[in-house]
């Protein structure tokens, strides 16, 4: 699995994340943390507010299984929203007794993807699915 973010902010920090990560080479990792801790302190501000006419945000999963791979996609203008709105409806089905499974999984383990999906409509999230089957190859 991997994930990948993009955001002008991160661009401009990319050689930021270079260099600290030569730094890890020759500087032991305790100093290194307090010295990261220090610069965040410094530089640290709250995200701008959130304008949903320029904010998007698009997550791709894919998957494959069972002779076919399928890939899924969620569009919607409002990151923030999307993440205040997973916590919110976490815990409403948590108290209303929703959960499938308990302990360290995932939102779609706990609750299963497709209702997951369902509730993130709710905010304006679309969704698209595409299906592909995958050629069995014999043994």
């Amino acid at each position: 699995m991997r994930t990948l973010f993009c955001s002008d902010s991160m661009a401009i920090a990319a050689p930021i994340f270079r260099v600290w990560h030569g730094l890890g080479h020759v500087v032991p990792g305790e100093a290194l943390d307090r010295w990261s801790d220090a610069v965040i302190v410094r530089l640290k501000k709250d995200p701008p507010r959130e304008e949903p006419e320029s904010g998007r945000f698009v997550i791709v999963a894919q998957g494959e299984g069972e002779g076919r791979r399928v890939k899924v996609t969620l569009t919607g203008t409002s990151p923030y929203v999307l993440t205040g709105f997973l916590c919110a409806s976490t815990a409403e089905m948590l108290l209303n007794g929703e959960a499938l499974h308990a302990g360290y999984v995932s939102l779609a383990q706990a609750f299963g993807a497709r209702a997951l999906l369902r509730r993130l409509e709710e905010i304006g999230t679309r969704m698209t699915c595409e299906t592909m089957e995958v050629p069995r190859v014999a043994a």
